[in-house]
């Protein structure tokens, strides 16, 4: 093969290989809208006192899980992923832990030198995550689900 053939052989891989790596990089958006994510907030107490940094879960019955974590005051902002809000329509078992991890990272879990934190203690009765009879059914418009549990477990739906 002479220098010629070499060198165009050489260029037409190079340009394929910029047009396949460039498909490879192209972003492609979801477009969320078509899902119909419907907001959805609350707080979340336990025996009248707010529940602070519990992971909740809203778990339709496919299997897609909304999630939150509470703030210091047990609010909670559903999310159904760590780009947009809200929660699927539908019927939705709610799942209520301390123990719990949504999935996401948080500023600590990427730094190495930050302090390890003491590992968290389950304050929520397994009525309420394990074996939660927490059931609720999500209309459109936005909702606000507020759960005062109960260390009995006797909490069946939202306040």
């Amino acid at each position: 093969m002479d220098l010629f053939n070499r060198s165009l052989t050489s260029g037409i891989c190079l340009i394929a290989m910029i047009v396949l790596i460039g498909g490879c990089l192209e972003s492609h958006n979801a477009n969320y809208a078509k899902l119909g994510l419907i907001p959805v907030t609350g707080k979340i107490s336990l025996d009248g006192a707010a529940l602070p940094d519990a992971v909740v879960f809203f778990e339709q019955t496919s299997g897609t899980k909304s999630y939150a974590t509470t703030d210091e005051n047990g609010n909670y902002r559903m999310k159904f992923n760590s780009q947009v809000d809200g929660v699927l329509a539908g019927e939705v078992i709610v799942r209520i832990s301390t123990t719990a991890k949504t999935g996401e990272l948080s500023a600590e879990d990427g730094d190495p030198d930050a302090p390890k934190k003491p590992k968290k203690v389950e304050l929520v009765p397994k009525a309420y995550h394990k074996d939660s009879n927490l059931k609720l059914t999500i209309p459109s418009g936005n909702n606000v689900f507020n759960f005062d549990l109960k260390s009995d477990g006797s909490t069946t739906g939202p306040s």
